[in-house]
């Protein structure tokens, strides 16, 4: 029989891990409403709904004055202008993390600099709704979850660094710390013993 080793850093990122915390919290002091399902994950979003969490689409589905949170991806201020109307009472769980990123691009094209924005297809569709528009000057590249490239990108990734290299790729490390490191890199190694290595984050 195989061993199965679970990497120590599996399971949610800490925005995911923040949302479903506070909803657990929620959710001691009765039922209360989810804007949108709050992780992509069926087995929580069913536990919570165990627990009297029941999901809406919409700031109208609301019933007036009653609890609602935001989901850990974030929405738009037009959405909270909704919810306010509304008189909902509101816990917001987005990541910190990713209402800072949604700042930083919102700024940036307002300002009219052009902004690259990579992440899953999920954070992708967040800091849409939070810009509540598809500005012209925002590319965005989205990776599938759990950090792993989009497989068309990534191919087209591989070649590009065989091109500049002149020799294929063999090995692919992500996120790596060698000991003694504080910080995760990028390490690329090459047929006839070239490499790539960069800071990540």
């Amino acid at each position: 029989m195989k061993k199965i080793i679970v990497a120590k850093s599996a399971g949610f990122c800490f925005g995911v891990s923040r949302s479903v915390d506070m909803a657990q919290e929620l959710l001691k002091e009765g039922e209360a409403y989810s804007l949108g399902q709050l992780i992509h994950n069926d087995d929580v979003v069913n536990r919570l709904a165990s627990m009297g969490m029941k999901l809406i689409n919409s700031p109208e589905e609301l019933p007036e004055g009653e609890r609602v949170i935001i989901r850990s991806h974030g929405v738009s201020k037009e959405i909270y202008d909704k919810l306010a109307q509304r008189s909902a009472r509101i816990t917001d769980a987005t990541c910190p993390k990713v209402k800072r990123i949604h700042m930083i691009v919102a700024k940036a094209t307002e300002q009219g600099r052009f902004v690259l924005f990579s992440g899953t297809p999920c954070q992708v569709d967040g800091l849409y709704r939070f810009l509540g528009e598809h500005p012209e000057n925002l590319l965005t590249c989205d990776f599938a979850c759990g950090g792993v490239v989009s497989p068309g990108v990534w191919e087209r990734f591989v070649e590009s660094m065989n091109y500049v290299k002149r020799h294929r790729a063999v090995e692919v490390r992500f996120c790596e710390k060698m000991k003694g490191e504080k910080e995760r890199r990028f390490r690329v190694r090459f047929e006839g013993g070239g490499t790539f290595d960069a800071p990540l984050g």
